[in-house]
């Protein structure tokens, strides 16, 4: 399960690598809330699922990186301060405490646009590129 994990982080890094790019804030605020780790249950279900009927991580895994980053882009609009106003999340203050209520509502919808992308366009990278197995 810890190696599953392992490869999950590494397959979001690579799917989030816009640390350098512009505009840099947004970047940083979206894998602040992306990257920190959590339990990833539902991108390893993704890919138990998926080998259970005899499929592979590597086919599994957009699927489950899409996953994970609708999953946090409702987790930063949870604590908005218009819903919970939680001031932390996974130890750590909240996107909208780190990098104010605008900066963190565009970080979710940029989460959920490179969910769509991630999910439908970019599975070559597994399955033929960058990570195949």
């Amino acid at each position: 399960m810890t190696q599953k994990i392992k490869s999950i982080n590494e397959a979001l890094d690579v799917a989030i690598s816009l640390k350098d790019k512009e505009p840099r804030e947004l970047h940083e605020a979206m894998r602040y809330s992306l990257l920190p780790g959590g339990k990833r249950a539902c991108p390893f279900f993704c890919i138990a699922s998926c080998e259970l009927v005899g499929g592979t991580e590597s086919m599994a895994m957009p699927a489950a990186c899409a996953i994970e980053m609708i999953h946090d882009a409702a987790l930063i609009q949870d604590d908005l301060p218009c819903m919970d106003n939680a001031h932390l999340r996974r130890g750590k203050p909240t996107n909208h405490k780190a990098f104010g209520e605008a900066v963190a509502i565009l970080a979710s919808d940029g989460l959920l646009a490179l969910a769509w992308i991630w999910g439908c366009v970019w599975i070559w990278v597994f399955e033929d590129g960058l990570l195949a197995s």
